[in-house]
């Protein structure tokens, strides 16, 4: 690892973390600590999810790509964010994205390059977590006045956010996993 910044673990326990200091992806099976797998991309990824069917899905510079199980070749998906940060997919393949360059979460449908509902946020949106249930979506946001707070909405109709707890955890958390999200 170099940088490492954002992680993610698949259906199966496999965990996948973005190096930014070396522009990887390195790819770990359940209880490995040597990697199967080093995915080398263009640009440094930061931000990773992967979906019900163990493809992943990586920021990489302005864009995102999603990665076939297994595979070191990344799509494109053309997504109309301006700058994508954090990222979730739900059990349908919709993804969410904060688009750094507006601060907004932006809902893409499975499939589709344009956001069918944007979100704004008030403060620096840092990171994402969905509920396992997919009806709650967690934001990290930093807050004007310093502490990051961890706001929710209600996935996928909600409107705003709401402040869930105020964080004690320092300049950087970086994300918060709800519900045993990972679990099974």
């Amino acid at each position: 690892m170099n940088r490492p910044t954002g992680l993610t673990v698949d259906a199966a326990g496999t965990v996948y973390c973005a190096n930014v200091g070396n522009d990887t992806i390195t790819v770990y099976p359940k209880g490995k600590t040597s990697p199967s797998l080093t995915i080398d991309v263009a640009s440094s990824p930061e931000y990773l999810a992967t979906d019900s069917n163990d493809n992943l899905y990586a920021q990489v510079g302005t864009e995102v790509e999603e990665f076939a199980p297994g595979s070191t070749t990344g799509k494109n998906l053309n997504l109309n964010v301006g700058s994508p940060g954090a990222l979730e997919v739900d059990k349908s393949g919709n993804i969410i994205v904060l688009d750094d360059s507006s601060d907004t979460i932006d809902y893409i449908p499975a499939g589709q390059t344009n956001p069918s509902k944007k979100i704004s946020v008030t403060g620096f949106p840092f990171a994402l977590a969905l509920s396992k249930d997919n009806k709650t979506l967690y934001v990290s946001v930093e807050t004007s006045a310093g502490p990051f707070v961890i706001a929710d909405i209600a996935y996928p109709n909600g409107t705003s956010l709401s402040n869930k707890l105020t964080s004690n955890a320092g300049d950087w958390p970086v994300s918060v996993s709800p519900d045993n999200v990972l679990g099974t």
